[in-house]
Parts: C-alpha cells; sequence; structure tokens
C-alpha cells in the first residue's frame, strides 16, 4: 500500500554558478531573468529551467509570482524535458540551457555553464551522488546558492535556505518553495510511539 503524507513546505533554491560573480539576488531579478533570459540590467545570463511539468518549476515561479509557463528562460527547447545524456548539459553542438527532465540535469548544466543560475531542491547540496566529484556541490565547491531577498514580498534581507529561516517563512526569511508529499510503502504512522508513529491498525 503506498501513502501520501503530508510535508508543510519543500524549499527550493536558487544555485549559481562562480562565474557569474554574485552571492545574492532579489525576487525581482530573479523572475526577470526567468522570463526573459537576461537580468533587469540587461545583463545576458543563462536561466537554466526545469521542464514544463516539474513541480519544482512549479514551485519555483508560482513563489516568484509567475506564471511557470512564462519561466521558460531563453527557452530553447522545445519544452518536452531534456534526454539523460550528459551532453545537453555541457557546451557544444547539442547543449540545451533550458527545460531540464531532472534537478541533476539543472545541477551538471549549471556546473558547466560559466554564466548560469537555476533552481533545485537545497537537499542535494549535500546528497547529489551524480554530480560532482565527491557528489555533494555545494560542499566541494562546484557551485552557491543564491542568498535571496524577498522584495516583491517587502523583504529587506538576503536569506540562504538554512533550517531557521525555512521554518520561519516570513519575508524576511526563505518563501520559495512548495507544498510537498513523500510517498511510503506503508505508512509511518503504523510504527509504534516509541520509533515515532501512532501504533495505528495501516500496513507497515
Amino acid at each position: 500500500y503506498l501513502f501520501n503524507n503530508a510535508f508543510a513546505f519543500a524549499p527550493v533554491a536558487a544555485v549559481v554558478n562562480f562565474g557569474v560573480g554574485r552571492e545574492q539576488a532579489s525576487q525581482s531579478e530573479l523572475r526577470h531573468l526567468f522570463v526573459t533570459g537576461r537580468m533587469p540590467s540587461g545583463e545576458n545570463l543563462i536561466a537554466v529551467t526545469r521542464d514544463i511539468g516539474s513541480g519544482t518549476r512549479n514551485a519555483w515561479n508560482n513563489s516568484l509570482a509567475t506564471d511557470p509557463s512564462f519561466g521558460g528562460g531563453d527557452n530553447i527547447s522545445n519544452g518536452t524535458g531534456t534526454s539523460a545524456t550528459t551532453t545537453e548539459n555541457r557546451p557544444g553542438v547539442v547543449y540545451v540551457p533550458n527545460n531540464k527532465g531532472g534537478n541533476d540535469r539543472v545541477e551538471e548544466t549549471v556546473i558547466n555553464t560559466r554564466l548560469a543560475i537555476g533552481y533545485v531542491g537545497p537537499e542535494r547540496g549535500a546528497a547529489s551522488a551524480n554530480v560532482g566529484a565527491s557528489g555533494n556541490w555545494l560542499a566541494n565547491g562546484s557551485m552557491e546558492v543564491l542568498a535571496i531577498q524577498n522584495d516583491l514580498q517587502g523583504g529587506t534581507v538576503y536569506n540562504r535556505p538554512n533550517i531557521d529561516s525555512i521554518v520561519l517563512g516570513d519575508p524576511n526569511n526563505w518563501t520559495i518553495g512548495g507544498p510537498a508529499q513523500l510517498i511510503t510503502l506503508g505508512s509511518p504512522l503504523a510504527e509504534c510511539v516509541a520509533d515515532g508513529g501512532t501504533g495505528a491498525l495501516l500496513p507497515k
């Protein structure tokens, strides 16, 4: 039996190649970049997006007050999601910067693209097994997480998605993300109280 277990909030982080030369950005700057493919200043950066069916793409764009259908960056690919071939994630003949068919492809593309900004789940910086020398792109310095100012919500300070800023979730903390479900085979509630369940009469 499969069970839905609701999460209160699943954060989404802006990731950046060190070649961009930025450690922070505002929500309005990122909204402009992911709709037009350039910053409000006119600076041409590469907006690395997820594919049109992605929940991560929906959470990112909704948090920036943008219809996800408009958050396509330069929108070079056909919108069906890139394949698993690594050649599409590296500059070259078949390079595709947009509509990535998975967070791992966003990560690889941002790491290999000097002027790239993308978005993924922040937990992947310490747990992504297929990107970077040790699989931990944040820990091994392959790319960085941008600090974001929630100026569209009246925020005035810059934050990264750490546990404190995620839990507080007000305009001066982390608000980019969305609702999520953890799907389990068997119910966690069926475990005994000592193991974190409720002893519910459900399949374990």
